[in-house]
């Protein structure tokens, strides 16, 4: 592989639109790193700040990279443009919907002693 392809790697699964707002933010570096079955997160850097997006994929659900990656990067991109954490993770058994099962609540809640935020801004 061209040392050209090996540098856009990272863009394989995303559309188009979403490539062009990552390369706009003129990263040094995109990574994803993907915890399969569970979950999928995207790392942006570009200079001494970083942006990183974590996606968490359901029980009820199949594990979907492209579908991760996408709304992973798509944090990663509001992380840093925003500057800011945003969207926390629900960790405590009450602020889960009365319809969610045992087995989704526990995939959200082993995730949460990871990641605090979906979205993690570090400048």
């Amino acid at each position: 592989m061209s040392r050209r392809n090996e540098k856009y790697r990272w863009t394989r699964g995303l559309d188009r639109k979403l490539v062009a707002t990552i390369l706009e933010l003129e990263p040094d570096e995109v990574k994803f790193v993907i915890g399969r079955p569970v979950s999928v997160r995207c790392i942006i850097r570009r200079g001494q700040e970083s942006g990183t997006g974590v996606a968490i994929c359901s029980v009820l659900d199949p594990f979907d990279e492209r579908d991760g990656k996408v709304k992973a990067a798509g944090r990663a991109v509001a992380a840093l443009i925003k500057k800011q954490d945003s969207h926390p993770i629900r960790a405590s058994w009450d602020s889960f919907p009365a319809r969610w099962t045992k087995a989704q609540i526990d995939r959200v809640r082993e995730a949460s002693l990871y990641y605090c935020t979906k979205s993690i801004y570090v400048n």
